[in-house]
């Protein structure tokens, strides 16, 4: 495999996450200190007949030693369901995280602030620690958890809140697939920055899609199938969860 030659060049992986656009804004220069230490990253393959009872595929990332987590390897596990949809495609049914076990202090996924409090009885003050959650690239590793078909039905959740879970999950899906189909493919590629040049081409053919799309929408029964045969994978997952496009919502 690519792991002897990617690991003993400094920054292989943290440079390759960088050049991907969608990837590179996630990484604070917080993750990236501790970033410098992934020295692979490696997928796998799940057949039904694993724990789970569904197929998919799970990345590996491993890390040396460093300041931050004692995980030697953080995993990412994407499940599809096990009908694959209408189009003959897999849809997605969850995503699974480690857990990770941060070392004191050093949880890139907080953000801590030290309050005053007083004490209304003796007027004494001391300083308090609250953490906050704040934005990093390890919040991959607790991926939104779609709502059950119960939780919908009911109306448990507010349409609001539905959209926002649905995108949440759309983009967390769209990385894997990234991961999955040119990431770890192209690691090279990615390193020196050369796949830039392939994505920002793909880019612009679907900026201009999406365009045509919005134009479109009024009389747009026949175009349905564009966004789902247009990009691979994620969105055929949130179509499963709800038949709901963030975009689309917003528009109607």
């Amino acid at each position: 495999g690519t792991a002897p030659t990617t690991a003993a060049i400094p920054e292989f992986w943290l440079t390759a996450l960088r050049n991907h656009p969608g990837i590179a804004d996630l990484i604070t220069d917080r993750d990236e200190d501790a970033l410098k230490n992934l020295t692979d990253i490696r997928i796998e393959y799940l057949d039904a007949k694993g724990s789970e009872d569904k197929p998919g595929f799970k990345l590996l990332f491993v890390f040396g030693s460093n300041e931050y987590f004692e995980n030697e390897i953080l995993e990412k596990t994407y499940l599809y369901q096990s009908e694959v949809g209408y189009s003959g495609d897999f849809v997605y049914d969850r995503a699974i995280g480690t857990e990770i076990k941060w070392k004191e202090d050093k949880d890139l996924t907080k953000e801590y602030e030290i309050k005053k409090q007083r004490n209304k009885n003796t007027n004494r003050t001391r300083l308090v620690r609250k953490a906050h959650p704040t934005e990093s690239f390890f919040n991959f590793f607790s991926p939104p958890v779609p709502p059950t078909e119960e939780a919908i039905e009911n109306g448990d959740i507010d349409e609001e809140e539905l959209e926002e879970v649905e995108e949440k999950l759309e983009i967390d899906y769209q990385m894997g697939e990234d991961l999955k189909e040119k990431i770890i493919p192209r690691a090279i590629d990615y390193f020196t920055g050369k796949a830039l040049e392939y994505d920002l081409d793909d880019e612009f053919d679907e900026d201009d899609e999406d365009e045509d799309d919005g134009e479109a929408f009024e009389d747009s029964d026949e175009d349905e199938d564009i966004p789902a045969t247009r990009r691979r994978g994620p969105p055929k997952a949130s179509g499963a969860a709800g038949n709901t496009n963030p975009e689309e919502c917003k528009t109607q």
